[in-house]
């Protein structure tokens, strides 16, 4: 089913939907396009109608529909047909006003009285058709009133009258474009194709590097940005043992770990710690040399 249903603003003058005997009428007939395929045909059944049409009022019933459809044949404004002894109806003005070639073929045998040629004729052949024919067409869908309070009487030997139902469908997209505030026939502006911008990376391609990685992969963080060419060129002649050597070394002497200073010895090796060795019961002030010493009383004079 299409998703798009167009009422003609012409219908407000219609000889006949005002003559319909009442408003309950008047609705089933501007709700009836949304029972219809491609072609404007249905199957005449008032059940299957009303699904279609109003499913979830149960206000309504099957014979309301019935009355109403019995309204619209009597007045030419649907063609009831039958084929292999079933029942079906059509809409005879439906391709005057309608663009209906992208919705899915009708599953509904065609009347007897319309030619494969006229019930599935497109918009294509439509504009290819002779001048007097497009003159034809266009004047016909101006519908004036006097041309709606003149087909009034048509009959079903006569099926290719105009009824006065001005109910236009149109799923095309150029008749959206009028929606959108343009006018019939604009199709609403499409955007020019073009390539998809990517999106901008923001890591740092430094961040690939084996250095950088490898600093990671020791420590388990990664370096400072501000700090990154420093740790690079630190541990560009490194390999892993050795920073990672240098890096236990740095924390068992109590540096911060997350200082990336210790990727220099990573080059150079840690730099050697400074031990005072004393002798066994040397007091701790051996080797400094001192002025004085102790008085006669205990204090310590200086010389």
């Amino acid at each position: 089913m299409p998703k798009w249903r167009k009422l003609h603003v012409k219908i407000i003058e219609s000889q006949e939907f005002n003559d319909m005997p009442d408003d309950f009428t008047r609705l089933v007939w501007l709700l009836l396009p949304l029972a219809m395929d491609k072609e404007g045909r249905s199957i005449d059944n008032a059940a299957l109608v009303k699904s279609r049409t109003m499913p979830m009022r149960e206000d309504v019933s099957t014979s309301d529909v019935r009355r109403a459809l019995d309204w619209f044949n009597q007045h030419g404004m649907i063609i009831r047909y039958e084929v292999d002894g079933h029942r079906y109806f059509y809409i005879p003005t439906w391709h005057t006003y309608q663009n209906t070639a992208r919705e899915a073929e009708s599953e509904y045998p065609a009347p007897p009285e319309q030619t494969d040629e006229a019930t599935n004729r497109t918009i294509e052949e439509e504009e290819n058709a002779p001048e007097e024919a497009q003159e034809s067409v266009t004047s016909k869908s101006r519908v004036t009133h006097e041309l709606v309070a003149s087909n009034s009487g048509v009959t079903h030997e006569s099926g290719t009258q105009k009824s006065s139902l001005d109910i236009d469908i149109d799923i095309e997209q150029e008749d959206l474009g009028a929606a959108v505030g343009g006018t019939k026939g604009d199709a609403p502006p499409k955007k020019p194709p073009g390539k998809r911008k990517k999106a901008k990376s923001r890591a740092d391609p430094r961040t690939s590097s084996r250095e950088i990685k490898l600093y990671r992969r020791i420590t388990g963080r990664w370096p400072p940005k501000p700090r990154y060419d420093d740790v690079i060129t630190a541990l560009a002649g490194a390999d892993e043992a050795q920073a990672v050597m240098a890096y236990e070394a740095w924390k068992s002497r109590g540096y911060n770990p997350a200082n990336p200073d210790w990727v220099e010895w990573a080059a150079t090796g840690p730099p050697k710690e400074r031990a005072v060795k004393r002798r066994v019961g040397e007091s701790i002030f051996a080797g400094i040399e001192t002025r004085g010493d102790y008085g006669d009383n205990g204090d310590f004079e200086t010389g």
